[in-house]
């Protein structure tokens, strides 16, 4: 019979040969890695940042490509980092000191490692690196950044995103939690670019129920695709509807009960409302009414507009509309009655279904001209998600009748957007691809209000959302005008939706009259 301790004994060495041979064979297998043959060329690696991003890029970077990619050394501003080293990595100089760095040091790529980092800074090291005409990627916001996820997959080329992109402000991400969680939430215009990313972002608060609702069948079907994967299955709801169809709209609030509306749903291109003035004014004014209509019926507790800075002093049909729905929706607040109604002004969205930046894209990609409409035009620009996710704090902060404004940064002239996109192909503005001026378009102004005169600015709890208040609601708003005038072309009593959209304007103007022209 064998000893105990012979059995025991056997079994310790075992493991322990096991574990030397398993040390042993990653510790040869470092060792090729850190020492690679000398005849294969490597792509030598200038990282910007050398904090905890760029710390985990080189980490990954000799783990995993170390035969291929070589990390020179690093470029910081930050105080204290001057002759530093990370993993033996040295930090070769300042941020402003890249091009130099990278001529010194025969670098092959950048990569930016500063996920904090506002569009300014990514702007400075992306023009003097494409002016060495080296490689250059760079990390996504924090925002954007996929949680506990690898870096290196989520390297991407520089985008114009990247040159607008603000300093991150840290989000109250527990309070919009508490306010969104066991909701049931409709969203109308779901599958356009802002109502899409809400429904992405209200998903990630557990809400109890999202009822997602839009005209377009095919955009639709492709939201729910995306939205409904997982454990989200049980919680998404479609309801295709038109917000005019009062009828679809009040079986739709009927059936679900909601507790918060997002109305997303609008006419939003200038030139397209110009030229189809009824619709714009029967979507973006009656269906903003019938939807609020149906709200308050259904005994919900808050309706957000999502609204737009061309609402101020309105040059356009669009800003006109979307200023008419901003006073309807404080009228609704006066009547009184359980749903509390608030609207978010925000400005343009970067790469939103038909903007300029895809307009740009189709343009360079053809060879050019890039066309922009006048050389001093200005616009405020901000990333959809940035937006989506100020709004849902806006809706936290609402009391009802509240109108609230998002800090957009500094206005950006779109020539300088186009010589960007220029840039970031890889071209050279006016040499490789031209600009040309085309005029501008009816209804466009050169640059966009964010409030009016008489509005006072009052800050919030967030450094991003104001709240704009006057004293009351001017009695003949030139916009509510525009919209009666063109009311007034049309056929009376071919419209329920418009018929009635008359009279409650009419109402806004002189609550005693009810004919004529009010030009």
């Amino acid at each position: 019979m064998i000893p105990r301790s012979i059995a025991i004994l056997d079994g310790g060495l075992t493991f322990l040969g096991i574990s030397g041979l398993l040390v042993g064979l990653r510790a040869f297998r470092e060792a090729r890695r850190s020492r690679p043959r000398r005849k294969t060329p490597r792509e030598r690696i200038l990282i910007a940042g050398a904090g905890d991003a760029g710390d985990i890029l080189l980490r990954e970077l000799q783990w995993k490509f170390s035969t291929t990619h070589e990390v020179v050394g690093f470029v910081d501003d930050a105080p204290g980092k001057e002759d530093a080293r990370l993993r033996g990595v040295p930090v070769l100089g300042r941020i402003d000191q890249i091009r130099d760095v990278a001529r010194q040091h025969r670098i092959d790529q950048v990569l930016i490692a500063v996920p904090s980092a506002g569009g300014e800074l990514i702007r400075r090291i992306t023009a003097s690196v494409t002016e060495a005409k080296l490689g250059v990627k760079v990390l996504p916001g924090i925002g954007q950044l996929i949680g506990r996820a690898a870096l290196l997959p989520q390297l991407r080329p520089v985008s114009i995103d990247d040159l607008l992109r603000r300093k991150a402000v840290e989000q109250e991400a527990e309070q919009v939690s508490g306010f969104l969680r066991g909701k049931v939430i409709i969203v109308t215009g779901a599958a356009g670019s802002i109502g899409s990313q809400l429904c992405r972002q209200i998903l990630c608060h557990e809400p109890a129920r999202l009822v997602v609702v839009d005209w377009a069948e095919t955009p639709l079907h492709d939201l729910l695709l995306e939205i409904r994967a997982g454990t989200n299955e049980s919680v998404v709801v479609s309801e295709m509807g038109d917000v005019t169809d009062a009828v679809r709209m009040g079986q739709i609030f009927t059936k679900h009960s909601p507790d918060l509306v997002f109305h997303a749903a609008a006419l939003k291109h200038v030139p397209m409302c110009e030229a189809h003035v009824r619709e714009a004014i029967r979507v973006n004014v009656g269906g903003t009414r019938i939807v609020a209509e149906a709200a308050l019926a259904a005994g919900a507790q808050r309706f957000v507009l999502i609204s737009t800075d061309k609402a101020v002093n309105p040059s356009s049909v669009m800003g006109a509309t979307k200023r008419v729905a901003e006073v309807l929706l404080q009228k609704m607040e006066n009547r009184g009655g359980p749903t509390r109604f608030i609207a978010v002004r925000f400005g343009n969205v970067l790469g939103s279904n038909g903007s300029v930046l895809h307009l740009f894209r189709s343009q360079i990609a053809r060879g050019g001209p890039i066309t922009v409409t006048h050389p001093e035009m200005r616009r405020y620009f901000m990333a959809i998600p940035e937006a989506v996710g100020l709004v849902l704090h806006a809706a936290h902060l609402g009391n009802g009748g509240d109108l609230f404004e998002l800090d957009m940064g500094q206005p950006v002239k779109i020539v300088d957007l186009a010589q960007d996109m220029i840039r970031l192909s890889g071209l050279v503005p006016g040499k490789d691809i031209r600009i040309e001026f085309s005029g501008v378009r009816p209804g466009e102004k050169l640059f966009e209000e964010l409030y009016f005169s008489a509005e006072k600015v009052h800050p919030t709890s967030h450094p991003r959302i104001f709240c704009l208040r006057s004293e009351r609601v001017p009695e003949k708003d030139g916009a509510v005008l525009l919209c009666l005038n063109h009311l007034n072309v049309f056929p009376r009593g071919t419209d329920p939706v418009l018929a009635g959209l008359r009279d409650d304007l009419l109402q806004m103007l002189d609550p005693a009259k009810r004919e004529g022209s009010l030009a």
